[in-house]
């Protein structure tokens, strides 16, 4: 059984007629314009902190230091962000996210395995890496 809001949905008609290679070849086209998994990976970075500006800040100061590393080290790479997560503050505190996608397994977790070692984050700020994301914040 499933609960939704949108009954018209495609997606429906494919798992009713069990047309898995339809799916795929309907929805395929849209990843590729999109830079989407199964195309391209993608790692998420989640900036935390009590203080929006603190958060606002390093997250700025982050992302410019990977955009750098990756024209120099790593230009198969794409850095997106940063920008506040959907719900920015959740139990008062706040969180900022960037985006690193690449077609080229091997650059991308090179360049975030650069990050992780060299990266020393402030004591009122935390971080999250998340590979493969199961969906986007």
């Amino acid at each position: 059984m499933v609960h939704t809001l949108a009954p018209e949905n495609k997606i429906f008609t494919y798992l009713k007629n069990h047309s898995f290679d339809d799916f795929y070849n309907d929805e395929i086209p849209m990843r590729q314009l999109c830079s989407s998994p199964p195309i391209k990976k993608i790692i998420l970075i989640f900036f935390n902190g009590k203080n929006q500006g603190e958060v606002i800040q390093e997250s700025s100061v982050q992302t410019q230091r990977l955009i750098d590393m990756a024209k120099v080290h790593f230009n198969k790479v794409e850095i997106l962000g940063p920008r506040p997560s959907m719900v920015e503050k959740k139990v008062n505190k706040f969180t900022w996210s960037l985006m690193i996608r690449s077609d080229d397994i091997n650059q991308l977790h090179n360049l975030v395995n650069t990050f992780e070692k060299t990266y020393n984050p402030p004591n009122s700020i935390s971080l999250k890496i998340d590979v493969d994301p199961y969906y986007f914040d």
